[in-house]
């Protein structure tokens, strides 16, 4: 524990010599502010079975304070918990991002986004900054995108496989609210000695070659109005990807010596580095209840980056978004509609065709009443592609999904009243008549449908929920239906410093000769001893019992937790 203090300490005084303050209002900032929360959370858990590592209880340290010296602000934030014995690594994390004017510096652990083709939102364990003098933007960041796994001392495996990964990430951009540009890249690459075992060995234990890779990706994102009412925005980006970095198999070097030193810097290039490309761009048009965009999107087929941790790719979509006010603003409809496809390189067997279409209709007729609708429907027709293939392959569906919310409020001194009905339909048809053949045209439906209702005693601060809720599956052999209602109390008590709720939920299925009923309770309170000091309370009961038509079988669990918050 002293440890961890002593390192928060360092990581917030860091920065503070590094930045070179404005002396001319040095004397107006206060010398010394700190502010946020923390908090230290105690759990208990017990399934009724022994828990694997030993011991059930556990205990996490959680906090987000910031330091100001001399208007120079350090927020920071930590996670610390003990290393169980079933875990692969201790989720320990701290971070701070210290900034003053338009400098920011960034310490630790962070979350960082330069471009979603780039470094789109990955947490990296490094160091960098942010500037953003007038009408630039000026980023940097060097840090480990990823840590090499280890092995699990319990079980003797290796889930996920994982390199230690580190990374340089930095963007430049220049502009306003009308038009800017932003250019931004990332090169990072496994280390190969960080992972000990064989490799080889590894590979054929989980059916797939394991390797380091490499990956340089850069970006360009920019957006300009062309009238008041016409803007073009854009995102294009480039991929190089190297699979294996130990290939010794070189495809050839720049013959240019500058451009042969700035390669090798930013990425190790061979016969398994490929090259990918991204594009998306959009025109609009504003008027001052009508909107229109028409978009375009292209993402080549195994396009990735090492700055994200998911990027849809093999995909190509045109989509048309008008969207529109009515009734004085009271009535707001989007809606889209485009066609999309995939095997853009036409390697694949097939070609999947698809019509993507929504409309959103939300509501305000009144203070009381508010009306949230959705409807979309998406079609998709694969179509064999390069050699013919049997039937089975070829697939025609339509996805159909309607959402409907209304919400009614009543208000006055003596009460408050919540109703609230939501109804969900999905439904989804296979066409293939190869499937077809004996089914019920393999359609598959879901509805999911929730009522409630809340009343609230003004004066006792007494509150009541009801609910009930019916949800069911069907299709091709498969009915399941589920039904289950909703029972809650709470209180608040001392002008609103302390509160108790008490849930209870009874849910209850069947599928096919199966049945389940989940019977569960939960308690919770909270206590404000003043503006800074505060505990809570928690506990969780939940019973599951299973039965068919051969045996019966009872599953329970219990959870607690008690937890001090302090904010300051």
């Amino acid at each position: 524990m002293k440890n961890t203090i002593f390192s928060l300490v360092f990581i917030g005084l860091l920065p503070f010599y590094s930045y070179s303050q404005d002396l001319g209002n040095i004397k107006k900032a206060k010398p010394f502010k700190i502010s946020g929360s923390a908090s230290l959370r105690g759990i208990y858990m017990n399934n009724g079975n022994e828990l694997k590592g030993g011991t059930p209880f556990s205990y996490m340290l959680t906090g987000s304070p910031t330091i100001s010296i001399y208007g120079l602000d350090i927020p920071l934030n930590f996670i610390w918990s003990p290393q169980g014995k079933e875990f692969q690594q201790p989720f320990n994390q701290y971070g701070a991002s210290p900034n003053y004017k338009w400098a920011t510096v960034h310490l630790g652990y962070r979350n960082i986004n330069y471009n979603p083709y780039t470094l789109g939102g990955h947490t990296m364990l490094g160091a960098g900054f942010d500037l953003t003098p007038k009408k630039w933007k000026i980023g940097f960041m060097y840090g480990r995108l990823a840590a090499a796994t280890k092995i699990d001392t319990i079980s003797q495996t290796l889930q996920p496989v994982s390199f230690t990964r580190k990374g340089i990430a930095g963007k430049i951009g220049y502009g306003n609210t009308k038009h800017n540009v932003e250019w931004s890249f990332l090169t990072a690459q496994d280390d190969s000695a960080s992972l000990k075992v064989n490799l080889s060995a590894l590979g054929q234990k989980y059916g797939k070659e394991i390797t380091p890779s490499g990956n340089f990706v850069t970006g360009i994102i920019f957006k300009t109005q062309l009238s008041k009412k016409l803007f073009w925005e854009g995102n294009y980006a480039l991929s190089l990807y190297t699979r294996d970095l130990r290939n010794p198999s070189s495809i050839g070097e720049p013959n240019n010596s500058f451009t042969k030193q700035l390669f090798r810097r930013l990425i190790y290039l061979n016969q398994s580095t490929e090259f990918y490309k991204a594009i998306q761009t959009s025109i609009g048009y504003k008027l001052k209840n009508f909107n229109i965009k028409l978009r375009y999107l292209r993402i080549e087929p195994e396009f990735k980056s090492m700055g994200a941790y998911f990027i849809n790719n093999d995909v190509q979509n045109i989509t048309l978004m008008p969207s529109f006010t009515l009734m004085k603003k009271k009535v707001n409809i989007n809606s889209s509609i485009g066609i999309q496809n995939d095997n853009l390189n036409k390697l694949k067997r097939t070609t999947s065709n698809r019509v993507i279409g929504s409309i959103a209709v939300n509501a305000l007729f009144s203070k009381k009443f508010t009306l949230n609708t959705n409807y979309s429907n998406y079609s998709i027709n694969q179509a064999p592609n390069i050699q013919r293939i049997a039937d089975t392959f070829r697939i025609t569906q339509t996805t159909q999904n309607l959402s409907f919310t209304p919400i009614y409020t009543l208000t006055n001194t003596k009460r408050n009243q919540t109703f609230l009905l939501n109804i969900n339909y999905n439904k989804l048809n296979d066409f293939n008549t190869t499937y077809a053949i004996g089914t019920q045209n393999r359609t598959l439906n879901t509805m999911s449908n929730i009522l409630s209702y809340k009343i609230t005693n003004n004066a006792t601060k007494l509150g009541y929920t009801f609910g009930v809720n019916y949800n069911k599956v069907s299709g091709n052999l498969l009915n399941d239906n589920n039904v289950g209602g909703t029972f809650g109390i709470d209180k608040t008590f001392k002008k609103d410093k302390a509160t108790v709720a008490f849930n209870n939920t009874v849910l209850s299925g069947k599928r096919n000769n199966s049945s389940t009923l989940i019977l569960s309770s939960g308690l919770s309170s909270s206590i404000k001893l003043n503006k800074m000091h505060s505990f809570s309370l928690g506990a969780f009961l939940n019973h599951t019992t299973l039965k068919n038509t051969t045996s019966t079988s009872n599953i329970s669990f219990f959870r607690g937790d008690v937890a001090y918050i302090i904010n300051f």
